[in-house]
């Protein structure tokens, strides 16, 4: 049984509250683990990294709860681990055919719209200053995308496949082009450059675990755990810079590439602006108290509201790049 000690909690409800995610977390040290074994935590599964390297993983549900860890295996072998959740972390064989290093975050849709405006600014998310960060990041992310995974809706839709990998393009250009609505020039250097499309899949299993590590990075639809929309992992190194994210968005739920063409679908430029913000280094902020900024984790069908960056997650990135 892991033991953990609790962190003092971040001010949830302060929208100008700055933190770094570790300030939240609960630490675990002193654990009798080695490179590939399973870290199992409600249903999100990590493996242990070899020395000098990090996992980190975050599993979101549908009704709000979440499962996150952090793993890094330092150059002795020490293992130290983190969550942030309200489950107790356990440990299993390693899955088969896994190596190296892994991690996950998958976001949720609400049950209700949240206000999410997608014409000015001025409904809040100029105002809120509310940021958390991870501790890796990720300056320089070259990334394909696995067309052969593409849901036949969009295949068999004239340029189709094509309107996804444009909106995929866009979402990754909003985090690092600080696309917003509050006059703010774009002061993040982190770059994220697209390299075409691959017949290689997301290093995502179906049952959401990780299994990259490869340095590929690689987005494509799938197969994901009930109540999830999307996942997204990373690889790095430990306590510092990540060499890979992949995405895997769930293709069986219903997405549309365009606001005009939305009738109660979720909008793949904006759900997924969030999970490349996820990527670059950027934790959750409170849904309630920062409805209105893109790392707030509840999607609004057919609003493009995540596609902006607000005040705290430009201040955020920032912070980091």
């Amino acid at each position: 049984m892991l033991v953990s000690a609790a962190a003092t909690p971040a001010a949830a409800h302060d929208p100008n509250f700055h933190t770094d995610a570790d300030a939240s977390a609960r630490v675990t040290t002193g654990l009798d683990l080695r490179p590939g074994d399973v870290l199992e935590n409600g249903g999100l599964s990590v493996v242990v990294p070899e020395r000098g390297h990090m996992i980190w993983g975050e599993l979101k549900f549908d009704d709000g709860s979440s499962r996150t860890l952090s793993v890094e295996t330092d150059l002795s072998g020490s293992v130290r681990l983190q969550h942030w959740d309200d489950g107790a972390a356990g440990v299993r064989s390693p899955l088969p055919g896994t190596t190296g290093l892994v991690g996950a975050q998958a976001l949720t849709s609400g049950t209700a719209a949240l206000a999410q405006p997608d014409g000015s600014g001025g409904s809040g998310e100029c105002s809120d200053g509310a940021y958390s960060r991870f501790r890796f990041r990720m300056p320089h992310l070259q990334w394909r995308y696995a067309s052969g995974t593409t849901p036949s809706k969009f295949r068999n839709r004239t340029d189709g496949t094509k309107q996804v990998i444009n909106a995929l393009k866009r979402a990754n250009r909003n985090v690092t082009g600080a696309r917003n609505l509050c006059g703010r020039s774009d002061r993040i250097s982190a770059t994220g450059t697209y390299l075409g499309t691959t017949t290689r899949s997301p290093n995502i299993s179906s049952s959401g675990s990780c299994t990259g590590g490869d340095g590929r990075s690689v987005i494509g639809w799938g197969s994901l755990p009930s109540g999830s929309i999307a996942m997204a992992c990373v690889s790095g190194i430990s306590g510092g810079v990540a060499y890979e994210g992949d995405i895997r968005i769930n293709w069986n739920k219903a997405y549309e590439t365009k606001k005009r063409y939305c009738s109660g679908e979720l909008l793949i430029e904006a759900a997924v602006t969030h999970e490349f913000g996820h990527l670059y280094g950027m934790a959750h902020v409170s849904s309630f108290s920062s409805p209105h900024l893109t790392m707030q984790p509840r999607v609004s069908y057919c609003s493009m509201g995540h596609a902006r960056l607000g005040l705290g997650d430009l201040l955020g990135l920032e912070s980091k790049y």
